[in-house]
């Protein structure tokens, strides 16, 4: 089988992308990463047996390579991407040899096709909208007979601004619809579905059942501690016990996080006329001497105890021991595109940030995060919560 015409369009890929880059420097670094990234790839998809049995397109695992690095170029570029996902219902085998065959007479050098999963099959349709997407879908099942056999969906990237995704409720749309299949004539315009719940990184298994484990003791063990605290709050202050936000979670899907109340009942209220002493850059919100601190509010911050509560959003799935911190919607519609990457994890407790980047600014903080998604191993998360419980003894966690 021939592999190059498909190695030869990821190549364009990266080459043809345009970089914002500050210096030569910048630009020989990103150079030699990708070079290497390519050549990984391409030894991968050389010797692999399934790419070779299925013929025009690549196996899973080098085909979410090629995925990852056409969202790195779109996330730089603002350029979208489409991805048209495939499933027979029925026949598969039969079904994806015939799609295989349209495929290699109907796609561009940079397009890429190759399977999703075992049972689906997918193209990365680059510099192409919903529109162009769709016009591919209909000669597909046309092609192919597949009118009465398949399930096509269409993903775009960025599907929308994340301004305009989050601006009113932080919810995701409901309505993201499939591809009618009763013909190719009448394929009706499907909304596009969002494609960043694809990015999406399951927690290990391992991972999980530390959370349940350790939220679990953690809310047995500390629920003396936690009627202390509440109590506390109740006799100082007026207001709920509790402080419940809204905060962007897995993929930017919204949970309600909750909290010690440190602040007064009218908090939010006042947020707007602290926003000239903003001491964060980008869209994050943070004054060191915020007067809306309660008496008790500043030793439950300074100590992390107001964070205690969220053992329940761990124990319930929303979020992990360690992971990235979870922004509020209102801030986390604000970010870069690239920032967005974030979201493919569960959002946790701690992470490099909290221990070693509270006075980084605001993309290097993103950054971090975004290094943690290749670093989650059981030793590092071991370490980075030894270092969190140091930092909150010493009174200088950022929590």
């Amino acid at each position: 089988m021939d592999l190059q015409p498909r190695l030869i369009g990821c190549r364009r890929l990266v080459a043809a992308r345009p970089h914002s880059i500050d210096s030569p420097q910048d630009a020989a670094l990103s150079y030699t990463v990708e070079t290497k990234m390519l050549e990984k790839l391409q030894d991968h998809v050389g010797g692999s047996h399934v790419a070779a049995e299925n013929g025009y397109c690549l196996p899973p695992v080098s085909f979410q390579r090629i995925l990852q690095l056409e969202r790195m170029r779109s996330d730089r570029s603002g350029i979208p991407f489409a991805l048209l996902v495939i499933s027979p219902e029925a026949n598969r085998l039969a079904a994806f040899q015939q799609c295989e065959i349209s495929l290699a007479n109907r796609l561009r050098e940079t397009d890429v096709a190759g399977y999703f999963s075992d049972e689906q099959l997918a193209v990365l349709l680059t510099d192409t909208n919903h529109d162009g997407a769709k016009a591919l879908a209909k000669v597909i099942v046309a092609d192919c007979d597949l009118a009465d056999n398949v399930e096509l969906d269409i993903y775009v990237y960025p599907t929308l601004p994340t301004q305009v995704l989050l601006a009113t409720t932080c919810e995701l749309p409901q309505d993201a619809s499939k591809i009618s299949n009763e013909g190719a004539s009448e394929v009706d315009s499907p909304a596009p579905r969002l494609a960043q719940p694809l990015f999406a990184q399951a927690l290990p298994i391992w991972k999980r059942t530390s959370d349940v484990v350790a939220s679990c003791l953690g809310l047995m063990i500390l629920a003396p501690l936690l009627a202390v605290v509440a109590a506390a709050i109740k006799l100082t202050s007026r207001g709920p016990v509790l402080f419940r936000q809204l905060r962007s979670g897995q993929g930017g899907v919204p949970f309600v996080i909750y909290k010690f109340r440190t602040m007064c009942a009218s908090a939010e209220e006042r947020k707007a006329e602290l926003l000239g002493q903003n001491e964060q850059d980008g869209p994050a919100f943070k004054v060191v001497d915020d007067p809306r601190i309660t008496a008790i509010g500043g030793y439950l911050r300074r100590t992390c105890l107001d964070e205690l509560p969220q053992l329940w959003n761990v124990l319930r799935g929303e979020m992990t021991l360690v992971g990235p911190r979870p922004l509020p919607c209102d801030e986390a519609r604000q970010c870069d595109s690239w920032q967005q990457r974030r979201l493919d994890m569960v959002p946790g407790l701690t992470c490099f940030w909290q221990v070693d980047g509270s006075r980084s600014d605001f993309a290097e903080w993103m950054r971090m995060d975004i290094r943690y998604s290749g670093r989650a191993w059981f030793w590092v998360d071991i370490v980075l919560l030894w270092r969190t419980l140091l930092k909150v003894v010493l009174h200088r966690a950022s929590c």
